[in-house]
């Protein structure tokens, strides 16, 4: 496999959410490398959430396609990344970082309830027989 984009988010616009990755972890093979994410379409979000980054994430994390307009109309983000591959100052500038306050509305509670009132908090396990 070679070099790539973890996410090409075509988020409709007005849509609360996009991609929110979570405590994850991105490894990959030696001498791969790929950017975070990038814009299928606009109003594009994604966010990475206390994810362990090797440094197989380039320093820039991000890229815009060759759509500079598009940089206002994304929605990538950031908070408390840990590793090689999550280097804030080597971010591409046009990204912005959460505060404390901004991230806790990405709870799975938040980002996975709808209009049906579905909690995924209070999912019962199926018992086996």
């Amino acid at each position: 496999m070679g070099d790539g984009y973890i996410t090409a988010a075509s988020t409709p616009e007005g849509q609360a959410n996009g991609f929110v990755f979570t405590d994850c972890a991105i490894t990959g093979a030696k001498g791969v490398h790929t950017c975070l994410g990038r814009p299928w379409r606009e109003y594009a979000k994604t966010v990475f959430i206390r994810t362990d980054m090797s440094d197989v994430v380039r320093p820039e994390g991000w890229n815009d396609w060759d759509k500079p307009g598009g940089r206002k109309t994304t929605f990538y983000r950031e908070f408390g990344n840990t590793g090689p591959g999550s280097i804030r100052d080597a971010r591409a500038k046009w990204i912005k970082f959460f505060g404390t306050g901004e991230v806790a509305r990405y709870t799975p509670a938040i980002v996975l309830a709808g209009s049906d009132g579905w909690n995924p908090a209070k999912i019962r396990r199926s018992r086996r027989v």
